[in-house]
């Protein structure tokens, strides 16, 4: 704006002092009155462009902090659910598995819970009706989460398919939307699922382990035997979809944690589908 003034300034000066009457002090009185009557036509306008930009920034700001409020229960989400960020297209997360044990389970109810607590304070520091409706949405879906999910373990026998967990654990980065240079870590995903690498159980251990304690309860809910079949139907297209996946995408080194997880995807549901039908 002070460039502005001083460009016209300059000009005005020039054209009626110079050009018109150099030796009178009326053109400089009319030099002063057309910058004070540029500057009073140029600054409202300024002051108001300002004034929504500042209000544009403020607007917005409530947007960040909305974000950054979800992004507490997505970071949860990624944490124990590898899978999905990589699906997120989060490099950092192709070589790590979910390890669906009922502790673990319980560590991540546990951590959305205080999540809530957390949502619940900020929800009385924030006095921008849009973030409170959001942190709204947000604590309401974490606590009917809470509820099904209690239901669920206490009255539910569960029906736990590790094939389509596998297959969509690595379909994610053997993928044509997939950057070429993440589809190697499917392999050590494969090797972890399979149990093949130190620290890891087997997926289907892991289910087998959690279908077995449900078992043992009483007054508890199963799975219809017409579900049961309908995804195990499946079941042998994605095993063998798997190795296609390999082979199409040209990957080496998958063959051994392919052919033990097969045979442990081929026998877990013999075990688990009889005792569930008892």
């Amino acid at each position: 704006m002070i460039s502005l003034l001083y460009s016209c300034f300059l000009y005005l000066l020039y054209f009626y002092i110079l050009k018109k009457k150099p030796n009178t002090m009326m053109n400089l009185h009319k030099v002063v009155r057309c910058i004070a009557l540029v500057a009073a036509a140029i600054f409202p306008f300024s002051t108001k462009s300002q004034s929504e930009r500042l209000k544009t920034v403020s607007d917005t700001n409530w947007i960040a902090r909305s974000n950054n409020y979800t992004k507490i229960l997505l970071d949860i989400d990624k944490k124990y659910s590898p899978e999905f960020g990589s699906s997120q297209g989060l490099a950092q997360y192709d070589t790590l598995v979910s390890v669906p044990t009922l502790a673990n389970i319980m560590a991540e109810h546990k951590e959305k819970q205080l999540a809530v607590s957390l949502l619940n304070k900020a929800k009385k520091r924030e006095s921008k009706e849009a973030v409170q409706q959001d942190l709204d949405i947000l604590i309401n879906s974490l606590q009917l989460d809470f509820r099904k999910q209690d239901f669920e373990l206490r009255r539910k026998v569960s029906f736990l398919n590790a094939t389509s967990r596998v297959f969509q654990g690595l379909q994610i980065l053997l993928d044509d939307q997939t950057p070429a240079e993440r589809r190697p870590a499917a392999i050590i995903r494969l090797s972890k699922y399979a149990g093949s690498i130190n620290g890891y159980q087997p997926l289907t251990v892991i289910f087998k382990s959690r279908v077995q304690k449900q078992l043992q309860a009483s007054n508890m809910i199963y799975p219809s035997k017409q579900q049961m079949e309908v995804e195990l139907s499946r079941n042998a297209s994605m095993v063998s979809g798997i190795e296609e996946l390999f082979k199409k995408y040209r990957q080496t080194g998958w063959e051994q944690s392919y052919a033990i997880i097969k045979k442990q995807l081929d026998g877990i549901y013999n075990i688990i589908y009889i005792n569930i039908n008892i």
